[in-house]
């Protein structure tokens, strides 16, 4: 798989599939154990971990004074989450929606 360039991530995902598989043929047929055994001992590629990117508070801010609050005076808690976690973080933790103005 080195030889074909392949991402670190994709490298893991195939071996996990050899993995399980072998798992499974090592269950149906005892002589295949030693071969299940001797590919669970290959490593698996470190993966470089990306930082995770948020939404600064100003384009949060942006998103969710887009939707008209004057039609509804409750948005369900769900849309809130899906919107703006950090937002719904905050909803929880004070009672007090951000989508509508008191």
């Amino acid at each position: 798989m080195k030889n074909k360039n392949c991402a670190a991530k994709t490298m893991n995902l195939k071996l996990t599939a050899i993995r399980s598989f072998l798992k499974y043929c090592s269950e149906e047929d005892f002589e295949l154990r030693g071969i299940y055994t001797e590919v669970c001992s290959i490593k698996k590629v470190k993966e470089e971990k990306q930082p995770i990117v948020y939404l600064q508070q100003s384009a949060t801010s942006a998103i969710l004074s887009a939707y008209d609050t004057s039609t509804t005076k409750h948005r369900s808690q769900w849309e809130l989450a899906k919107l703006a976690p950090n937002q719904y973080a905050t909803y929880l933790l004070t009672g007090n929606h951000p989508l509508i103005e008191k």
